[in-house]
């Protein structure tokens, strides 16, 4: 319930209204893609902090994986979808 307020909140953020009626895809990304975007940012935000206060070549390197992978699995979390057209072909 509370994962399902935390997403309708992120469509008005992002801008990404739906009509719960009309489904516009037979099957999304799971939800969890989303928390482990937002781990991953969360740790590559944690591994930058840390890595002011003590140089460390691999913090840094943590820090942009992080961020990078992180963004990644957000967007593939929000732009991919499957439609399925007849019964044995769909679009992805």
């Amino acid at each position: 319930m509370k994962l399902k307020i935390l997403l309708k909140l992120l469509e008005k953020v992002f801008g990404m209204t739906s009509n719960d009626d009309e489904p516009k895809a037979d099957m999304y990304m799971p939800d969890r893609l989303f928390g482990m975007s937002l781990i991953l940012v969360g740790l590559g935000t944690g591994c930058a902090v840390f890595s002011f206060f003590r140089f460390k070549s691999w913090l840094i390197v943590c820090a942009v994986l992080g961020f990078v992978l992180g963004i990644a699995s957000f967007l593939c979390w929000r732009n991919q979808s499957i439609r399925v057209i007849p019964d044995k072909q769909f679009t992805y």
